[in-house]
C-alpha cells in the first residue's frame, strides 16, 4: 500500500463472492476517480484484493443475522486510521472525479428522507423493534430521520463517533 497523506478513505463491506466481485469494480472506480485514496474493505477473502496497492483489505466474518450492521466495523477500522470515512456499499459505482479537498462536517453526513416513523411505520414488527430500541436509548422517534445507509460519511468529532459506534453495537445486538 502506498504512503497516504489524504485525511479520508473509502470503506465497504464485501462478504461473499458476489459482493467481493462488486467491490473489485468499485476498487477500479476509486483508482480511476480518486487516485491514491485508500479503499478499506472488510471481507471474507482479503487475498482477492492483493493486486491493488490502494486497498487495505481486512479479514472479517459476519457478526450477526443482518450484514448491514457489520458496516459499523468498517467505520471503526477506517476512523481509527483516517479523519473521515466515506462508506459506500460494494454494489455502488463512482462515475466521476472525487475532489481531494472535501471538507465534511463532523459527525455523520448522509442522505435522509422522511422521518423514521413514516419510513418504517407501515411495517409493524420493524416499527415495534425500532420503538423499543429508541426507548432504551432515550430517543424520541418524532425527531429521528431515516438515513439511507448505502453512502454516507463519518468524520471524527471529539469522540462522538465512538459513542455513535457504541450505540450502533447496542442496537445491532438488540435487533439481531
Amino acid at each position: 500500500m502506498k504512503s497516504e497523506t489524504k485525511n479520508f478513505c473509502f470503506g465497504t463491506l464485501a462478504l461473499g463472492q458476489k459482493y467481493r466481485s462488486l467491490a473489485l469494480d468499485l476498487t477500479s472506480d476509486i483508482q480511476q476517480y480518486s487516485p491514491n485514496t485508500i479503499f478499506l474493505v472488510l471481507t471474507d477473502q482479503p487475498s482477492d484484493f492483493d493486486h491493488y496497492a490502494h486497498v487495505l483489505a481486512i479479514k472479517h466474518r459476519q457478526q450477526g443475522v443482518y450484514p448491514y450492521h457489520d458496516k459499523r466495523f468498517v467505520i471503526s477500522e477506517a476512523i481509527a486510521r483516517f479523519e473521515t470515512c466515506i462508506f459506500i456499499d460494494a454494489d455502488m459505482r463512482i462515475l466521476g472525479q472525487v475532489p481531494d479537498d472535501m471538507d465534511w462536517n463532523t459527525g455523520i453526513t448522509a442522505r435522509t428522507g422522511s422521518s423514521i416513523i413514516k419510513h418504517k411505520g407501515k411495517k409493524k414488527r420493524d416499527f415495534e423493534l425500532i420503538s423499543k430500541a429508541a426507548d432504551k436509548l432515550e430517543l424520541h422517534l418524532e425527531g429521528v430521520k431515516f438515513v439511507h445507509e448505502f453512502l454516507f460519511t463519518v468524520k471524527r468529532s471529539a469522540g462522538r463517533e465512538i459513542e455513535f459506534l457504541e450505540h450502533w453495537d447496542a442496537i445491532a445486538l438488540f435487533l439481531n
